[in-house]
């Protein structure tokens, strides 16, 4: 999963940078998902020295986690997708007229590039209820 992960980063790297147009913006934008990631990697750190779910420092991370984790990677990125990810599709697909080899790739890349956001949203829909059912347990 993790190779998966790098090879489409790497793959919206090279699409970004090729128009240079919303490929390149919401990667950018998507960046800000990451800011969860800390309080993840906290998370294992104080299970891995031994503090556990009872104890104020673990509790106080797992409640900062979800709240980050589910308004930065679940309702921001719905917002954006649908705001400006989908306008740009339909404009990309339906509305602009291309035509050779590249213009064809370059669709392809970009409703691969799509489908794994939608495949990611869905994830973060589901571990966001996962940290909510979390969360009703500790509280």
């Amino acid at each position: 999963m993790s190779l998966i992960h790098h090879i489409l980063g790497a793959q919206t790297m090279f699409m970004a940078l090729i128009p240079f147009n919303l490929p390149l913006v919401f990667g950018a934008a998507m960046t800000f998902l990451e800011i969860s990631s800390p309080f993840v990697a906290a998370r294992w750190l104080l299970f891995a020295h031994g503090v556990m779910g009872g104890d104020w420092r673990q509790t106080l991370n797992t409640f900062v986690c979800a709240v980050v984790f589910i308004l930065a990677r679940t309702v921001f990125q719905i917002i954006a997708v649908c705001v400006v990810a989908m306008p740009f599709l339909y404009t990309t697909f339906f509305v602009e007229s291309g035509s050779g080899l590249l213009h064809v790739l370059y669709l392809l890349l970009i409703a691969e590039f799509f489908a794994a956001v939608a495949i990611n949203i869905a994830m973060n829909v589901y571990w966001s209820w996962l940290i909510i059912f979390q969360i009703m347990r500790v509280f």
